[in-house]
C-alpha cells in the first residue's frame, strides 16, 4: 500500500485501481451481509419516513460512483502526507460501509448495525472534514451530499434499533 501511495498515477491507472477498490469491497460487504436484506430485515419495524427501496438503490449506485470518482481524484494527487491521510480515510470509509452490511444484515442485528453505523459515520464525516481541511475542494464538494446522506443514514439505524431493539 505505501508503494500505491508513493506514486502520483495516471488517470486510466488511477481509475481502474478506484474500481477494483470498490468492486473488491462490494464483493466483500455482499459475503458479509449474506441472506439479512430477506425476510429478516422485511419482518422489522420500520419508520415511516423510510425511503422507498429504489431510493435505496439509486443511492447505492450513486455512493459506488461517488467512491470511485473520490479514489480515483485522490489516486492522481501528488503524492503527499495530506493525500495519503485523505487514501486512507476514504478506504476506511467504503470498508467501514462493507463491514456495517455484516453487522446489520448478516448477524441480523439492529444493535449491531446501530453501532456500526455510528462508527461509519465517524469516518465518513471525517474523511469529509480532511478533505476540507486539506483545501481538497473538488473532492470536499463530491463528498458532501453523501455526508448529508449518511446524517439519513444514522436517523434510520437509530429508529430501527429503537422500534426492534
Amino acid at each position: 500500500m505505501d508503494r500505491l501511495l508513493e506514486r502520483e498515477l495516471s488517470r486510466g491507472q488511477a481509475f481502474l485501481i478506484a474500481i477494483g477498490v470498490m468492486l473488491g469491497l462490494a464483493v466483500l460487504g455482499t459475503l458479509l451481509a449474506g441472506g439479512g436484506l430477506g425476510t429478516w430485515y422485511e419482518g422489522l419495524a420500520k419508520p415511516s419516513w423510510l425511503i422507498a427501496p429504489e431510493g435505496f438503490l439509486v443511492v447505492a449506485t450513486l455512493y459506488y460512483v461517488v467512491g470511485i470518482t473520490l479514489l480515483s481524484w485522490l489516486l492522481q494527487r501528488r503524492p503527499s502526507e495530506e493525500r495519503s491521510l485523505a487514501i486512507t480515510l476514504a478506504f476506511g470509509m467504503v470498508l467501514a460501509n462493507e463491514i456495517w452490511n455484516g453487522l446489520f444484515l448478516g448477524m441480523q442485528s439492529v444493535t449491531l448495525g446501530l453501532a456500526g453505523m455510528v462508527g461509519f459515520a465517524a469516518i465518513a464525516w471525517g474523511l469529509q472534514a480532511a478533505l476540507v481541511r486539506l483545501n481538497f475542494r473538488r473532492e470536499a464538494l463530491l463528498l458532501a451530499p453523501y455526508s448529508i446522506w449518511v446524517a439519513y443514514d444514522l436517523a434510520w439505524a437509530f429508529e430501527l434499533w429503537r422500534l426492534n431493539g
